[in-house]
C-alpha cells in the first residue's frame, strides 16, 4: 500500500490491537466500542479512547455510538481525531441498504440490538430481528455453513483448493481463527447481504450499532455531514460557555 502511496487503517477494538497497530505501520487506527454495529468487544468507546490517545501517535478515529454532532465533540474530548458512523451513515438517503431495514432501524431503540458470537463467529452485534434471535439460540446449521463458504469462494474467484488454502493460512495466523468460526463467518456475510440487498426481513441480519435508537430521519449525506458540524461547534461553543462562567 505505501509502496504506491496509499494509507493503510487498522480497525481495532482494544487497546493492545490498536498500539500494535500503529507499530505496524498503519497510518490511522479506528477505535471501536462495545457499542457498535459489528464486532467490537466488552470495552465501551468511553474507555477504550482515552487509552488508546495516550500512547497513540497517528490519527485516531472512533466508532461505536457516534451519530450527531454532539457525539463527534465527545470524541474529539476523549482523543480522537475523527469519527466513524456506519449505523448513521446507512440510514442515509443515498445508503444501498435496503429500506424494509432502514425502517426497522428507524423503529429502534437502543434495546433494540443483539450482542453474541452467533452471528458470524465473532462478537458483534445486529439488529434485533426474529432471524436474529433464532440464531442466538439455534446456532449455525452445518449446510448453510457450507453454502455460505461456497458463495464467499464465489466471490472471492477461488477455486476449491485455493479457497481451502486460504483457510489453512488463516487458522494458522496469530490469533488466527478455526475451520468452523471461518464457516460462521461465511454465513454472516451471506445473511448480511440477504438484508442490504434483498430486504429479507425472514432470513437475513443487519450489523447495527445501538445508536439507532437514538436516529429517526434518513436524511442525504451532505444534509447530514452539515448538521453534524453545525452541532459539533455548538457543542464546543457550549463548553467554553461553562468554562468561562464556571
Amino acid at each position: 500500500m505505501h509502496g504506491y502511496g496509499g494509507k493503510v487503517l487498522g480497525t481495532t477494538a482494544t487497546v493492545r490491537h490498536a498500539v500494535r497497530a500503529e507499530q505496524l505501520g498503519c497510518d490511522a487506527v479506528i477505535v471501536t466500542g462495545h457499542e457498535a454495529a459489528g464486532h467490537g468487544t466488552i470495552a465501551t468507546s468511553l474507555v477504550l479512547l482515552p487509552m488508546v490517545s495516550t500512547p497513540a501517535k497517528v490519527p485516531l478515529i472512533a466508532a461505536g455510538g457516534f451519530y450527531n454532532g454532539r457525539g463527534l465533540a465527545a470524541a474529539l474530548a476523549l482523543g480522537a481525531d475523527g469519527i466513524s458512523m456506519g449505523t448513521r451513515f446507512s440510514l442515509t438517503r443515498e445508503s444501498m441498504v435496503h429500506d424494509n431495514f432502514k425502517q426497522l432501524c428507524l423503529q429502534a431503540t437502543e434495546q433494540d440490538t443483539l450482542y453474541s458470537n452467533a452471528f458470524d463467529g465473532m462478537p458483534g452485534r445486529v439488529l434485533k430481528t426474529r432471524a436474529a434471535e433464532k440464531m442466538m439460540k439455534g446456532g449455525i446449521q452445518f449446510t448453510e455453513a457450507l453454502r455460505g463458504a461456497g458463495e464467499i469462494r464465489r466471490m472471492l474467484k477461488l477455486s476449491f483448493w485455493q479457497f481451502l488454502g486460504l483457510s489453512l493460512q488463516m487458522w494458522r495466523a496469530e490469533e488466527g481463527s478455526p475451520i468452523w468460526s471461518q464457516a460462521r463467518q461465511a454465513v454472516g456475510m451471506r445473511r448480511h447481504l440477504k438484508a442490504i440487498n434483498d430486504g429479507d426481513v425472514n432470513e437475513g441480519i443487519l450489523f447495527a450499532g445501538q445508536d439507532c435508537g437514538g436516529i429517526d430521519d434518513l436524511p442525504g449525506v451532505q444534509e447530514l455531514m452539515d448538521r453534524i458540524i453545525t452541532e459539533a461547534e455548538a457543542a464546543c461553543d457550549s463548553l467554553q460557555r461553562k468554562r468561562q462562567t464556571a
